[in-house]
């Protein structure tokens, strides 16, 4: 069966570019991030969406109910569309990891670089890829949408496309951005990339 999947990272957190929030818990959108979340519902309320899921991490879920809320779609919650389980650095500054040997073997060499007491990129891929042939095998005529986290999309990307997880951690994943893949046996494809909430750029759609 051929799916529409929108990959849907959440609004902006206070800990954007200063900490790693991995799957610590009580870490919600901030004032942007809602505002994100806003805008993200208003640009996808005429798009044929059948069901969302979402990580169960508060700002993924938080996300995923304004869209849900504007839009009169279910949301499910979705335990593989989970963070990566970042371990040990899960609340841990960027500046502090820096001074990491393995923080930088981990950005250079993910297909292989291990997170200490965490999951490996490897791991993350088999469980978005698993989240994406359900949505196949199960989904009704429409769109799913999946609201989750940056590593996760690259993830879900790398896994259908069989891309090198060393590459595809160049591709930038923006807070409430969506990107498009058309999921439909060995021809998927991907229709849009990193698409920000607050442009006017028209989601895509297979005809």
């Amino acid at each position: 069966m051929a799916v529409t999947v929108l990959l849907i990272r959440h609004g902006a957190i206070d800990a954007l570019g200063i900490r790693i929030a991995g799957r610590a818990p009580g870490v919600h959108l901030n004032e942007v991030g809602k505002k994100q979340a806003t805008c993200l519902a208003e640009r996808l309320k005429d798009v044929p969406m059948c069901k969302i899921l979402t990580s169960p991490l508060e700002r993924a879920s938080e996300t995923a109910q304004a869209i849900a809320s504007r839009t009169g779609v279910e949301m499910v919650i979705e335990a593989n569309a989970n963070e990566l389980d970042y371990g040990a650095w899960t609340g841990k500054q960027f500046v502090e990891l820096n001074q990491l040997a393995e923080w930088h073997a981990f950005n250079t060499q993910r297909a292989r670089a291990a997170i200490p007491s965490g999951e490996t990129m490897q791991q993350l891929c088999m469980r978005a890829q698993s989240v994406l042939d359900d949505v196949t095998q199960s989904a009704e005529s429409g769109v799913v949408a999946i609201v989750s986290h940056a590593d996760w999309i690259r993830a879900a990307f790398a896994s259908q496309f069989q891309l090198s997880l060393d590459a595809v951690k160049h591709f930038e994943v923006s807070p409430a951005s969506i990107s498009v893949l058309h999921l439909a046996n060995h021809q998927s494809k991907l229709l849009q990339w990193n698409i920000a909430a607050e442009t006017k750029e028209a989601i895509t759609l297979p005809s």
